[in-house]
């Protein structure tokens, strides 16, 4: 039977936030982050940078000059004073509830930004300090926003939707405001709540952060892609901007497959979508326009409305510039002078190198347009042929000529944009942070921030930190064509073996067997195999490194480690411990076309401690890692990924990379004693020179 406090604790956690609450502070301000329970005051609580698999990692309650902990019966909030950008990232409040996998946890996610917050932030409460002795009513988060602007006294809001649970509170607009010398704000998830800043310090800038693109050569169809990019990362890539493409481009490399990228749409005559829900191309029509209008070719921007009117027409226009650098681009709106029509505005705006008539490309540039107009004011639509087009060709787009049918957008081969069916199977690729925001330190609880349905079965969960020699398997499956086989799986002497069967065109075959070191093979390789006389050498052909074995079958981690010990007492996943190592795995696969997602190597950190070290699955003096060929982008995923793998970059260089343990690839084997000998003569060599 549970215990009372227990229970509580229970009840409090269904429905307190097990997420992230994404916050946006401003530089210079005091928060407070709000963490509440149900128990009494026995019940021992913690904050951290992280909440860690068992206890809170990286304690922050010791630096009291920055940090105060204010800790009552059923609350322990957290106020962090005059915060500067390296107080960015997450924060963890952990109340400890006795038994396993019990304890409560509160995750909050600070972006610290300097003046202009046009951030909405959803389910966060701005606590007390209102300004005005009756809320307003208004219809939604964004008129709220307006009120606040409006007021020289408010600072920040809070908008209560239609399903609070208050009903005095439903639709209400809470207008705010700091005291003392140092603002302070006090934060709390709140289900139906919208909160934001004032819009004052604002002037006309919209600043988007370069997006960091990770490719993940699992496939799935689009909505499994998407659901796996929101847990383990931000979202199914968003392309906003040519550097955004820019850096998708490098992500790839050489990789010329078919990748999901977030963009859908619902149905054929619906409109395309990015994965957060942001139209492809924004339209704010006022009421009753935009359609059908003839002769009224070109728009205005009125009261924060568009309206289609005659281009003959004369009226101030805005330009804007765009501007690239330290990671970001930046939009900048500037209001001309003097009337004109439209296509003069447009020809005035480009008289000076890199400016456009301004475009409007969703509703934060909306607002960022609108700070800096007054009046009716000329944008860069333009409608030809019944189709609206901005004169500068936002947005950014790569579309395939001869579109095909289908709700859902790869990236082919060519690197253009085309529809395809979204229940195809494909890897994809994620944006995010380089630290991505989902992050609970809890391997055995998925975290989903936007959805609730279930993950496709081969993502993670959890794994033991090392293979055992000893333990049945299950057998992989390889599919092609559409077909599926089952390998048979046999145990002799306690230990599994598995006899992989590949389809082609529906027809089971058994894969090539070859005796050559360095050569594709299906079984373990012999004494002979692993013998430099057995290895081609020539003049002009490099004789491959005698200790090394490339399988080019497509094993889990654990199967592929397992797999290589069977084949001898020093045999093992490649340990690669200097450059010469990595030197003989280049030479190894220099003709070898590898998967998109890389090979195994014997890579390996614990899964109880995200910030676990990486080690090589030996247990000899080199199992520390030290020296690494780490790739620009690792790592991936920091919480789940556990195995280690090479993939090759852009100039067919290897490089290293974390992975899911359940990724099926090839593998490298090595066999230690003739690698012993292989150093021997290298040091020999290397002496007599």
């Amino acid at each position: 039977m549970l215990q009372p406090v227990l229970l509580l604790l229970l009840l409090a956690a269904m429905t307190s936030p097990v997420f992230g609450t994404e916050v946006s502070v401003l530089e210079g301000t005091s928060v407070t982050l709000v963490c509440t329970y149900l128990g009494d005051k026995n019940i021992k609580t913690c904050w951290g940078r992280s909440c860690g698999f068992v206890q809170c990692t990286d304690t922050i309650m010791e630096d009291k000059s920055k940090y105060k902990i204010n800790a009552e019966v059923g609350t322990v909030n957290l106020t962090i004073l005059k915060l500067q950008p390296t107080d960015r990232g997450s924060y963890c409040c952990r109340v400890y509830v006795p038994g396993w996998f019990n304890d409560l946890k509160q995750f909050y996610s600070l972006k610290v930004v300097k003046g202009c917050v046009r951030d909405l932030l959803d389910e966060v409460h701005f606590l007390g300090n209102n300004i005005a002795n009756q809320p307003f009513t208004t219809e939604n988060a964004s008129q709220c926003r307006q009120e606040c602007t409006k007021n020289d006294r408010c600072q920040y809001f809070t908008f209560v939707d239609e399903n609070a649970g208050i009903k005095v509170h439903r639709n209400k607009c809470f207008l705010k405001a700091s005291t003392g010398h140092t603002p302070e704000i006090t934060i709390q998830h709140l289900q139906h709540a919208t909160s934001g800043y004032s819009l004052r310090n604002c002037s006309g800038k919209v600043t988007y952060s370069a997006k960091k693109y990770s490719l993940v050569p699992e496939k799935k169809n689009w909505t499994e892609a998407q659901e796996y990019c929101r847990q383990y990362y931000t979202n199914l890539s968003i392309i906003h901007t040519e550097e955004d493409w820019k850096a998708i481009q490098s992500s790839l490399g050489d990789f010329c497959g078919d990748v999901w990228i977030g963009l859908h749409r619902s149905g054929p005559t619906e409109k395309w979508k990015w994965s957060d829900g942001e139209d492809f191309m924004f339209f704010n029509w006022e009421k009753g326009f935009g359609l059908n209008t003839e002769g009224y070719d070109c728009v205005l921007s009125i009261s924060f409305h568009w309206q289609p009117v005659n281009c003959a027409a004369l009226s101030q226009y805005m330009c804007q510039r765009v501007r690239h650098g330290n990671g970001t681009t930046e939009k900048v709106y500037e209001l001309m002078p003097g009337a004109m029509m439209w296509q003069d505005a447009v020809t005035d705006c480009r008289e000076i190198n890199g400016r456009e008539l301004a475009s409007i490309c969703n509703q934060k540039e909306q607002e960022a347009f609108d700070e800096v107009t007054t009046g009716k004011t000329w944008i860069g639509l333009q409608q030809k042929n019944k189709l609206w087009n901005w004169s500068n060709g936002e947005p950014f787009q790569q579309w395939e000529h001869t579109m095909g049918g289908g709700n859902c957008v790869q990236l082919n081969s060519d690197r253009k944009w085309t529809p395809n069916d979204c229940s195809s199977q494909s890897i994809f690729l994620c944006y995010g942070d380089e630290h991505p925001l989902n992050t609970t330190g809890d391997l055995t609880i998925p975290v989903t921030p936007e959805t609730t349905r279930p993950i496709s079965t081969t993502t993670p969960t959890t794994l033991l930190p090392t293979a055992t020699i000893g333990q049945s398997t299950t057998s992989p499956t390889t599919t092609t064509n559409g077909q599926s086989t089952t390998s048979p799986t046999t145990t002799t002497n306690g230990q599994s073996t598995t006899s992989l069967t590949t389809t082609t065109n529906g027809e089971s075959t058994t894969p090539p067997t070859s005796t050559s070191s360095g050569q594709l093979t299906s079984s373990c390789p012999t004494s002979r195999d692993w013998n430099p006389t057995s290895s081609p050498s020539s003049a002009t052909s490099p004789v491959h490194p005698d200790y090394l074995h490339y399988i080019n079958e497509s094993k889990s981690w654990i199967n592929a480690l397992e797999f290589c010990k069977s084949c001898g007492s020093e045999s093992n996943l490649v340990h690669i411990t200097n450059q010469t190592v990595q030197a003989d795995v280049t030479q190894l696969l220099a003709k070898v076309e590898l998967p998109c997602g890389g090979v195994w190597i014997g890579l390996e950190r614990s899964i109880f401690e995200w910030s676990a070290p990486w080690l090589w699955t030996s247990g000899d003096v080199d199992k520390v890692v030290k020296y690494s060929g780490w790739h620009s982008c690792f790592p991936l995923n920091p919480i789940n990924y556990h195995c280690g793998k090479m993939v090759r970059v852009g100039n067919r260089e290897l490089k290293w990379l974390d992975a899911s343990c359940h990724q099926e690839l090839p593998f490298i084997c090595q066999d230690l004693h003739q690698r012993a000998h292989h150093g021997s003569r290298d040091s020999l060599q290397t002496d007599t020179m």
